[in-house]
């Protein structure tokens, strides 16, 4: 229930308000959607699947991407909007940015801790670390893997026994810079395969791209809840 209410808040399961006519809403399972479509109660087992992302959580990389927009400013929620405004006799004249009701997390530490993990599996011993290697802006993210067949308890993916379409998703959402968030970005390779291996470097030419005629202060060690993000114990994102 907890989950479900929480990341309800992040816009999972309902539309983004995006200008675009085709979006899909998504589902974010709870106790009565999963009644309601397979007529059976909600086990244990569902919590587990939904704690990371898989079963019937269902999302778009627009949503995904108005999350991570949400978690980058500590609960301001943005409406995603691809016409920003028009021309009116020879002016460009913006709209105004169009919000929903913010998240109200009141400790700051909480939106911290999330930040500061994908902090590290772009810049520790994380699974985005290769494909950012040498970058000259400091990011952060997230690699995903979405699986999308079964799998018995007592065997092993192997992609060569299934076919092209039931291959693993790969996924990633991350921003830059670090310190003072410019880009939110997501994506998603169907039938790919890993998310640290296919998606992650498709993010990072697309923010070389972005930076390519900026320049940035030397990289200096990031002070990370009150430790440096080389020594921090707290979390180590090595996994999916």
């Amino acid at each position: 229930d907890r989950i479900s209410e929480s990341m309800s808040e992040f816009g999972f399961g309902d539309y983004t308000g995006i200008d675009l006519h085709e979006e899909a809403d998504g589902i974010m399972p709870s106790r009565g959607i999963i009644k309601a479509l397979y007529n059976r109660p909600w086990y244990i087992g569902d919590t587990i699947n939904i704690g990371i992302g898989q079963s019937y959580w269902t999302t778009t990389p627009v949503q995904l991407t108005q999350a991570i927009t949400t978690l980058v400013n500590k609960g301001k929620r943005i409406i995603p909007q691809v016409i920003r405004g028009e021309i009116n006799q020879g002016e460009i004249v913006l709209n105004a940015i169009k919000e929903r009701r913010p998240i109200d997390i009141k400790n700051e530490y909480n939106w911290d801790v999330v930040l500061d993990a994908m902090y590290g599996t772009v810049n520790r011993q994380g699974s985005a670390r290769n494909a950012f290697k040498g970058a000259h802006y400091i990011s952060a993210g997230k690699t995903g893997t979405a699986q999308l067949v079964s799998i018995a308890q007592d065997e092993k993916y192997d992609a060569t026994k299934l076919s092209k379409k039931n291959h693993d998703n790969a996924m990633y959402v991350g921003y830059a810079p670090y310190d003072n968030p410019e880009i939110v970005m997501s994506v998603v390779l169907e039938n790919a395969g890993h998310g640290g291996a296919q998606a992650a470097p498709i993010a990072r030419k697309m923010m070389d791209n972005y930076f390519e005629e900026r320049t940035f202060p030397e990289h200096i060690v990031i002070e990370h809840l009150g430790q440096s993000p080389q020594s921090n114990p707290l979390i180590e994102t090595e996994g999916e």
